[in-house]
């Protein structure tokens, strides 16, 4: 499994807009890749959302990427979410992940 997380924050007075761009973004990925996402508000920063997209590999995520990055609702979907973000925390944190097998060893002796 292959993950990819971002982190952001979202004005205060944009938190419906953030739901509605993330709702639409999430419809055009599923035309293109099957995938699972989560996007989660945290309780104790309400307006920081994590955002949790979920992949059967990379080589599906790259094969995705290269159709929707060319999909022009999908950036004027982006254009609008950058502009959303709280301007005193811009930047987008974005993290990539696989997911552990039984046959993969955390730490060592």
């Amino acid at each position: 499994m292959f993950i990819k997380i971002y982190r952001y924050y979202v004005q205060p007075s944009q938190l419906n807009k953030c739901l509605t761009i993330v709702d639409r973004s999430d419809q055009i990925y599923k035309t293109v890749v099957d995938y699972t996402m989560l996007h989660v508000r945290c309780e104790e920063e309400p307006t920081k959302f994590v955002e949790i997209q979920m992949y059967e590999n990379e080589q599906v995520y790259e094969a995705a990427m290269d159709i929707l990055n060319r999909n022009v609702e999908l950036e004027s979907l982006y254009q609008q979410f950058m502009a959303i973000l709280d301007p005193q925390r811009p930047k987008v944190y974005e993290e990539t992940c696989k997911r552990l097998t039984e046959h993969m060893i955390i730490g060592g002796d």
